[in-house]
């Protein structure tokens, strides 16, 4: 199994929204001058809550899911390894498969 980037998966509308959600959490994090990781999870947290509510009128609006389970992969996968792969071996060397 090749390995594939989670955003080669996502519809236009999950982008849109993940890509909200980051750049309302820059703005926030440099507006308030953010330092460290307490700080940072603060802003991400309100990112994070103004992309979900904007997700969430979409939804309303037009009485769909922006997230659906269409492109879900067929076989799981943890790192690009199958997940039959021994667990422990995967989180240890994740670079053998």
């Amino acid at each position: 199994m090749k390995r594939e980037n989670l955003r080669d998966r996502m519809t236009d509308l999950e982008l849109i929204f993940s890509m909200l959600g980051e750049a309302v959490t820059t703005e926030i994090a440099r507006k308030q001058d953010a330092q460290g990781f307490p700080e940072n999870k603060v802003a991400a947290k309100k990112g994070g809550r103004i992309a979900g509510e904007a997700r969430e009128k979409l939804e309303v609006e037009t009485g769909e899911k922006v997230s659906t389970a269409e492109n879900y992969l067929d076989e799981p996968s943890l790192w690009g390894c199958p997940v039959t792969f021994p667990l422990l071996i995967n989180a240890a060397f994740p670079r053998l498969c």
